[in-house]
């Protein structure tokens, strides 16, 4: 009997965690090479998920081409509903994934490596660029 208890608590407990678990899926087509992880990854069909059961902070990304895993942080958007989507930095190196947004009002943002570089400004060059985000939402 307590054998039975013990099965049937664990079987309920499955049973909840999953749909929480297949929630936080994407499926993504990416159109653009781009980076995530510090790995560079070709354009292509993308799956992204949780890297652990329990827990936000480890992400996954695969697809036939290639694949990587991250670490992010939790961010929350009050003022703008988001789409199950990725969110990418473009800037003149590339696109880089800089956010996986799972509901309207939460995601995680990946732990961007600052890049450090030495720009000489000349007569004909006074301006520099700012990086512009690409949003792509999850089938």
């Amino acid at each position: 009997m307590k054998l039975f208890k013990v099965s049937l608590f664990f079987a309920l407990l499955i049973a909840l965690c999953l749909p929480a678990v297949a929630q936080t899926q994407l499926l993504v087509d990416v159109p653009f090479n781009f980076v995530a992880g510090g790995k560079s990854l070709p354009a292509g069909e993308y799956r992204v998920s949780r890297a652990f059961l329990w827990g936000d902070d480890g992400w996954r990304i695969h697809g036939t081409k290639g694949s990587a895993a991250m670490i992010t942080n939790g961010v929350q958007s009050r003022g703008k509903a988001h789409r199950p989507s990725m969110v990418f930095v473009h800037t003149s190196d590339g696109y880089s994934l800089a956010q996986i947004w799972t509901s309207e009002h939460e995601g995680h943002e990946l732990q961007l490596r600052p890049s450090v570089k030495t720009i000489i400004l000349t007569e004909e060059k006074k301006s520099i660029k700012s990086p512009q985000y690409v949003e792509i939402a999850s089938k």
